[in-house]
């Protein structure tokens, strides 16, 4: 009887909603979003780019 009672943990709504995170449609929350990954793409972007520049000078030297 207590078998039959047993609830397997990862099979309830619970741990699915723990793995799973929620969708947020409001505006506001994407354009902030957009925006900071633009900024942090952008920041990676410019150190990239000037290490690349001296690169190339010392190759081409």
């Amino acid at each position: 009887m207590i078998r039959e009672m047993t609830v397997v943990k990862n099979t309830t709504s619970m741990a699915a909603r723990k793995l799973t995170s929620a969708d947020d449609k409001r505006t506001v929350a994407k354009i902030s979003g957009t925006v900071a990954i633009c900024m942090m793409a952008g920041t990676f972007l410019i150190i990239f780019l000037s290490d690349c520049s001296r690169i190339l000078k010392t190759l081409f030297k």
